[in-house]
């Protein structure tokens, strides 16, 4: 296989740089003589992966003729899956014009753009339901698109089956035309646009399609790929979201181990009876993007729990969950989910690879995390919090962190501010706005409590000690500022 004729070269240049070999095991095709054989025996083939030197099939015969075949490892059966598609509001609310400004303001566009980064030479795919109306609006014009490719229906044309895309795209580089402001943090970078969901026939083909993506992605020389689907209920149990058992999340975590810096949406259902994240948010490797509430900075209520099934922190980082977008008459409205919360970071993402790149993508994971406004304070509502560009980029501090001690009494912990008379100090009435973060984990080092508090000014308590054994370790987190208290007996 000659990777220089193969492959783009930006995926030569990514695997330099992530000291990768230029052509790996997994790259290599599947043996011809191997589909041939498979076609004969089955109705069709759908997708053909060189990652997992695989074919996937549909077939009513005999499947035993299959794995008769010498060179036939192992066949996997797909069942049902879920797809989380946002509900799009179709009014504004009174708060839209701020709700513009924040959504990539919050985590400190200005002080990207200060730097001229807004993720100039970077490649980022976005895998998805479809791009309708993406190219009859002018919010997009300036969207440098390299390639397109539908799987569902195997041609070059993406502009079909859902706007879902589109919204999302909008959240990496869509422009309010009006005012020429940025709805998300990388106008300038390149995209790849690859539509994977069918949405509502053969549902259980769309991981399989996902894959192909990631191939086609990887082989077109993505830096990263944003995927706000995932998948849960209808294929899989809460304890199948280990980060390896859902064919998607497999997909994920190769393309991390070519060097692909994967984010994805956490899921949507934080409030209903499945809870947790999905798949393939469930991947250690893969950043999982959680969505807060733009009026409180807090979990928004829809926006889906970690950990996964193997007690790894998800979701890594977290987004505004509730964001505004272009709608098909070139207007905005508000659009709802974590499918949005996850193309804001992964604009982020694009900012700091085009800022640092040299960087491979464990680098880039790492630095994301420690990005998190509440970085090194975490729980499984948010993650390490909103990714902020001046912890990124060291030269810029953009508010003064508000120091405070943690005190035991009468049976509680309690939180009092220090050096109430510093001129930035804030005010009562914007003490009682500010959330106060506070986990507990036990002697062996289990996060076993946590919870996020507005209010708790004057009087300072924050839970009671009584719950909690000697030498559990209470971490609390306050305005850029962290302490720990140890449990006494």
């Amino acid at each position: 296989m000659n990777p220089y004729s193969y492959f783009h070269v930006n995926t030569l240049e990514r695997r330099k740089r992530c000291d990768l070999p230029l052509v790996q095991k997994s790259d290599l095709p599947v043996r011809s003589d191997y589909i041939e054989q498979i076609a004969r025996r089955v109705d069709s083939i759908t997708v053909v992966s060189r990652w997992f030197n695989m074919l996937c099939i549909h077939t009513s015969g005999d499947i035993a003729q299959l794995s008769s075949l010498p060179f036939v490892k192992r066949i996997e059966r797909p069942q049902q899956l879920d797809a989380h598609l946002s509900i799009i509001d179709s009014s504004f609310a009174t708060y839209s014009e701020a709700l513009k400004f924040f959504q990539t303001e919050r985590m400190e566009a200005s002080v990207f753009a200060k730097e001229q980064i807004n993720g100039r030479g970077v490649i980022v795919a976005i895998i998805d339901a479809g791009f309708t109306g993406m190219k009859a609006n002018q919010a997009y014009e300036h969207m440098d698109v390299l390639k397109t490719w539908d799987f569902v229906r195997n041609d070059d044309n993406a502009y079909r089956g859902s706007g879902h895309g589109a919204a999302v795209a909008a959240c990496l580089g869509g422009v309010d035309v009006e005012d020429n402001t940025f709805l998300g943090m990388a106008p300038e970078a390149k995209y790849l646009l690859a539509r994977s969901e069918r949405i509502l026939s053969e549902a259980t083909a769309d991981e399989e399609y996902w894959l192909a993506a990631a191939e086609w992605a990887d082989k077109h020389g993505a830096d990263v790929i944003n995927s706000s689907l995932g998948y849960t209920r209808r294929r899989y149990q809460v304890s199948d979201m280990d980060g390896r058992t859902a064919l998607v999340s497999r997909a994920a975590k190769m393309a991390f181990r070519k060097g692909i810096v994967v984010v994805v949406s956490a899921g949507n259902e934080g409030d209903n009876s499945w809870k947790y994240i999905s798949a393939p948010a469930d991947v250690d490797s893969v950043v999982a993007v959680g969505g807060v509430d733009p009026y409180t900075d807090a979990h928004i209520g829809f926006s889906s729990f970690g950990p996964n099934a193997e007690y790894k922190l998800k979701p890594n980082v977290c987004a505004y969950g509730s964001v505004i977008v272009p709608d098909r008459f070139n207007g905005l409205v508000i659009s709802k989910g974590t499918s949005f919360a996850s193309p804001l970071v992964a604009g982020f993402v694009a900012c700091m690879l085009q800022a640092f790149p040299e960087y491979d993508q464990h680098q880039l994971f790492q630095k994301l995390q420690e990005s998190g406004h509440l970085y090194p304070y975490f729980d499984f509502a948010h993650g390490y919090g909103i990714p902020l560009a001046g912890k990124v980029l060291e030269n810029e501090k953009t508010y003064m962190p508000v120091p405070f001690v943690i005190e035991y009494k009468n049976e509680a912990l309690y939180i009092s501010l220090l050096d109430t008379n510093r001129r930035d100090e804030p005010d009562e009435v914007r003490l009682k706005k500010l959330n106060v973060y506070v986990h507990v984990k036990n002697k062996e080092g289990k996060l076993i409590f946590y919870g996020c508090y507005r209010d708790v000014f004057p009087e300072g308590r924050l839970l009671s000690m009584a719950d909690y054994d000697t030498g559990s370790e209470v971490m609390v987190h306050f305005e850029g500022t962290t302490q720990t208290y140890i449990v006494q007996q």
